[in-house]
């Protein structure tokens, strides 16, 4: 087969790509997939007739504008409005999740809250005395937030929360770590806040959600991309881009056989490292790859005879103590979801990294734990039983960055050498641009690279973005 532009993975992003590119010209696209469905990350799995995402999804109110339009446009009917009733285990305690600063305190107790408010203080009398300088240390998620927060503060919250959702040392983590996840660090915003909150009334927070799952969207966007000629090409294998320097062909597997395509331009939205591998399977690799590193996820899907005793589609455990970092049970997103069984799932995600311990424990060591987990944070009774037959677990290798110190570094070399290399290559997406960001961020990037081809603007170009898209700010 031969086309224009050739699209690898049928994520959000990707599928955004295709779909506006097929919509302002008939130059063909083709999109390959290595999975059987659409969506990519934010797909979702049907499993004995019922259905389930990958972890816990929504679609946030404050979506950027392009991408929210997008998906009222593709969702129509399927897109519902859903009341948030998330919530976090602090100290022994559920507060509303997301949490404000009243709330915060409130979880921490009159004592602890005054004991870090005194390690604060000292923190800044200190500063002041000494200078910032000697305080502030390198630029890095533990000397920052000690700074801003106290050492109590610190340790009681932000470390532990560190080494379960990155698994290292926090002082090898870059503060760029904390603008995309961590607020309220300064602690006259953190005052000011307080105050707010003691003089105003609850509010409600809410979020999107598709009828049926989040991958939903993607099928739907998938058939719109269909509809405008585009192939999409599923259950792809042992996906080769070597070239001998004239035509430009990917070859691959399907259903047993070795296809191959031609194209002129390439759009790669899987992992940044395994595209450059690819390119240079020959050994000609681009420099900085090495530091390129991902945190992979564990997804146990429990199935229990009991329904949970509190109200709320999400849970949040920052406190190492718990395996599992968020909980989210399907049925309360969408009642669609579970239709054909009694048991209640609960999808227990639990950060780890390839090769550690986590990521080698079976599938039903992970189910007691992970029962274990739940009964101690009395989110199931003790008497809760699973129903084994429809527990199952799902890997992901690859789910977010983990941003070391230093990763800019190696981030600018890898996508310099491929604007130098093959500037036919736009590498795209979460995965594709080394971010972490939500489904809007991933439409948004996919919309903007289409009319940066469609513009006839170059590579090099294109990768002079990634700090823009770095700034996007990661919504949970």
């Amino acid at each position: 087969m031969n086309c224009k532009y050739l699209v690898l993975g049928a994520g959000m992003s990707g599928l955004t790509t295709a779909y506006e590119l097929s919509r302002f010209s008939n130059d063909s696209v083709i999109v390959l997939e290595k999975e059987s469905t659409v969506g990519g990350l934010s797909r979702t799995i049907g499993v004995g007739g019922s259905f389930y995402d990958l972890g816990s999804h929504r679609i946030h109110p404050e979506s950027e504008k392009t991408a929210f339009d997008l998906v009222k446009e593709t969702a129509g009917d399927l897109l519902v409005k859903r009341i948030r009733r998330g919530k976090l285990r602090l100290k022994r305690s559920y507060i509303k999740y997301p949490i404000d600063s009243f709330q915060f305190l409130r979880g921490l107790g009159p004592i602890e809250a005054f004991l870090c408010a005194a390690a604060l203080a000292k923190s800044r009398l200190v500063r002041r005395i000494f200078g910032a300088g000697m305080i502030h240390g390198e630029n890095n998620y533990a000397s920052y937030l000690t700074w801003k927060s106290g050492e109590r503060a610190y340790r009681l919250f932000y470390e532990p929360y560190a080494r379960k959702v990155w698994g290292c040392d926090p002082s090898t983590i870059s503060l760029s770590s904390v603008k995309k996840r961590v607020s309220m660090t300064a602690p006259l915003s953190f005052l000011k806040a307080v105050m707010a909150n003691l003089f105003r009334s609850e509010s409600t927070s809410f979020f999107y959600y598709i009828e049926g799952g989040i991958g939903r969207l993607a099928e739907r966007l998938e058939k719109r991309a269909a509809a405008n000629r585009v192939l999409i090409i599923t259950n792809v294998k042992n996906l080769d881009l070597s070239t001998d320097g004239h035509e430009k062909r990917a070859f691959y597997h399907q259903g047993g056989l070795e296809r191959s395509i031609a194209y002129d331009t390439l759009i790669s939205t899987i992992p940044l490292d395994e595209l450059v591998a690819k390119l240079g399977s020959g050994g000609d690799t681009c420099p900085g790859s090495e530091g390129i590193w991902w945190r992979g996820l564990r997804l146990v899907y429990l199935h229990v005879e009991e329904e949970p005793p509190l109200a709320g589609e999400t849970f949040y455990f920052p406190e190492k103590r718990y395996i599992f970092g968020r909980v989210s049970i399907p049925r309360r997103f969408s009642e669609h979801m579970q239709a054909g069984i009694s048991s209640t799932c609960y999808v227990c995600e639990i950060p780890c990294t390839v090769g550690d311990a986590l990521w080698e424990k079976t599938d039903n060591e992970l189910y007691d734990l992970c029962l274990r987990g739940l009964k101690a944070a009395v989110l199931i009774g003790d008497d809760a039983v699973q129903s084994r037959e429809h527990n199952f677990v799902i890997d992901i290798p690859k789910n977010y960055p983990l941003y070391t110190v230093g990763w800019e570094k190696d981030l600018r070399r890898v996508l310099g050498c491929l604007a130098e290399r093959y500037p036919y290559v736009y590498s795209s997406g979460k995965l594709g641009l080394f971010l972490h960001y939500n489904i809007d961020h991933a439409i948004e990037i996919g919309a903007r690279l289409a009319e940066h081809i469609r513009e006839g603007r170059a590579s090099r170009a294109w990768y002079d973005n990634v700090n823009l898209f770095q700034e996007f700010q990661t919504r949970d």
